[in-house]
């Protein structure tokens, strides 16, 4: 049974709904002083029309409008900002941190470049700046087929890089680091210029560190600028002899383009990674102008790093290198790895052995006979 009391407050109720003006579509505000909203909407506890649960849930005031959770047609959908459309790369590569997005067609991959293989188009693509799927073609017989990986030139199988393991003249000392520029390269580059030696580095783009990124892209163009060698030891660090020639291309044209957005450059000079090699590698390297290096003495320093004894075990494995080579006579390409934790005191100790034992320190290069102006393209 209704009360006298419920039927006048809904009658005063209806009175003052009704007495309320409405809100206008150009301002959608409510409550107290401000009107209702338009029809179907409600009145958000801050005095607000829309018909979103949190206008229509907690604090909606059925005064100035519905109330109720379930959206109805008069809404007024807020439109989605449009994203901005990045160019497209200029030089394959791809990301939010590279700015750009890929060709119609290609994958930006987990390594922020373009391309559409399956290591572009798999594992990791980046979906905003680039497709992410196989693209195929139709073969013969209607079926779809994979399509052809991006275009680079056919290894030549007459064709086959000499693989360099040691300089051409007596006394000299090239002195190489490998997987880098690691945190610590900008000590090592402090302690070669106080003791005036130039070195060679054989980076990676994305193994140790990213290329793209600082404090890296500073290491390496300082590297450049203070005369030491720059040259490529592949993208990511694969044993080249596990890939077949279009993941080869990949490796090496994916790491020149990170090094020639920091230098200006790309390095003609690589070392391929754990120094392994097989024919396909040798001939896709001689097709495509580089110059192979690996090394004729070894720290092992990798083996060693954390040992209290480092530098007396990297000794030992140097004297297997020189055991039977007449000293200063015997030219050297050393290996060493930058990554390791005291590289820059083994550094040290190599360069002040090995003059005392009268050798010059040059870059492979140099070492090679080769002048700096042909040490890139």
């Amino acid at each position: 049974m209704v009360s006298l009391t419920q039927i006048i407050l809904t009658a005063l109720f209806v009175r003052l709904s009704a007495a309320i003006p409405a809100a206008t579509g150009d301002d959608p505000t409510c409550g107290p002083g401000l009107g209702r909203c338009d029809p179907g909407e409600c009145c958000s506890q801050y005095g607000y029309c829309d018909v979103t649960p949190a206008h229509c849930g907690v604090g909606c005031q059925p005064a100035f409008g519905v109330c109720k959770n379930t959206p109805t047609s008069t809404s007024r959908p807020k439109p989605s900002p449009t994203p901005k459309k990045l160019p497209e790369s200029p030089d394959s590569t791809c990301g939010q941190a590279a700015g750009y997005r890929c060709a119609q067609g290609d994958c930006c991959s987990q390594y922020n470049f373009c391309g559409n293989t399956a290591a572009h188009c798999g594992a990791g693509c980046q979906s905003a700046f680039g497709t992410c799927k196989s693209p195929t073609r139709s073969s013969s017989k209607g079926g779809p087929t994979p399509a052809p990986t991006s275009s680079f030139p056919i290894p030549d199988p007459k064709l086959s890089a000499p693989v360099i393991t040691t300089c051409k003249s007596p006394k000299q000392f090239a002195l190489t680091f490998d997987d880098g520029p690691t945190s610590n390269v900008s000590a090592i580059l402090d302690m070669l210029k106080d003791n005036n030696v130039k070195a060679t580095f054989f980076v990676n783009g994305n193994n140790f560190a990213d290329l793209t990124v600082e404090p890296y892209i500073s290491i390496l163009r300082r590297a450049h600028t203070e005369g030491h060698q720059i040259a490529s030891h592949t993208l990511t660090h694969p044993d080249m002899t596990k890939l077949n020639a279009a993941q080869m291309w990949d490796e090496m044209s994916q790491n020149d383009v990170l090094i020639r957005n920091i230098i200006g450059k790309s390095p003609i000079y690589m070392r391929p990674p754990f120094g392994n090699v097989n024919a396909l590698v040798l001939s896709a390297m001689a097709t495509w102008g580089y110059q192979v290096v690996t090394w004729n003495i070894d720290s092992a320093d990798w083996e060693h790093n954390g040992s209290p004894n480092m530098i007396a075990e990297n000794d030992a494995s140097y004297a297997e290198g020189m055991a039977g080579h007449p000293i200063p006579a015997t030219p050297f390409i050393s290996l060493q790895h930058d990554f390791v934790d005291n590289e820059i005191g083994w550094a040290r100790h190599v360069i002040t052995r090995f003059k005392k034992l009268g050798y010059n320190f040059v870059t492979v290069g140099e070492c090679l006979g080769v002048p700096a102006s042909q040490w890139y393209r």
